[in-house]
């Protein structure tokens, strides 16, 4: 089957409908004829009806495959591209056969086959155990404490500005007050609201915080 030739024919029996007159009363959507991603930016767009516009991604799909075959960029593009003719969003309802979405679920599947990710280069995350990845997290951690953030010269007001350190320190003399008037059953009840440890498993630096200013010792809490 000559993809291209077919792709064409579709291309021109659309130009010919001249979608930009208002007197046209079926939906419309634009297609480039020359997709942005292989050509980059361009100005020959014709408008296709969901039908035409569907098999004309499925068209450029097979076209590259044929052309440049399958580990080829372009293919992957074009791949990608007629993969999300699945996609639907708020503005836009489209509703598909299950073999139009076999024929998405089928593409996708054969260009990321064996596809080398560069972003995954050099990760050692990817496909980790928990522990490995805990690991990897923890060390992350101790490298960016105390690291030096520089903050863009443009931004108006620094986080570290004498202004913001008042801020800071009169909130905290606030709620260190909040927590040192509580009574035992108040602070109870706040802290079995609280999670100890946070996501990375690091303390609640709150519950911490809180514990100090009542003189309560961390050990009653997060033991030994």
């Amino acid at each position: 089957m000559n993809y291209l030739k077919c792709y064409c024919k579709l291309i021109r029996t659309a130009e010919k409908r001249n979608w930009k007159k208002k007197n046209i009363n079926f939906y419309i959507e634009e297609h480039h004829i020359f997709p942005i991603s292989i050509y980059g930016k361009n100005d020959r767009i014709v408008g296709l009806t969901s039908r035409e516009h569907f098999l004309a991604h499925w068209l450029l799909y097979k076209i590259c495959m044929k052309r440049y075959g399958l580990r080829n960029n372009k293919t992957f593009s074009m791949g990608s591209a007629f993969a999300m003719m699945c996609v639907t969003n708020d503005l836009q309802e489209r509703k598909y056969t299950s073999r139009q979405y076999e024929m998405v679920r089928n593409c996708l599947s054969t260009i990321r086959t064996g596809k080398c990710r560069d972003d995954m280069k050099g990760k050692k995350y990817f496909g980790a155990s928990e522990d490995v990845i805990k690991e990897g997290i923890e060390k992350m951690r101790k490298k960016k404490t105390g690291m030096k953030i520089e903050y863009p010269k443009n931004r108006k007001s620094s986080p570290c500005s004498s202004k913001t350190i008042k801020k800071i320190s009169e909130t905290r003399k606030k709620t260190r007050v909040k927590f040192i008037s509580m009574s035992e059953e108040e602070f109870d009840l706040w802290i079995s609201k609280q999670n100890l440890y946070r996501k990375d498993g690091a303390r609640n630096s709150n519950v911490t915080r809180a514990l100090m200013w009542r003189n309560i010792p961390l050990e009653k809490y997060y033991g030994t």
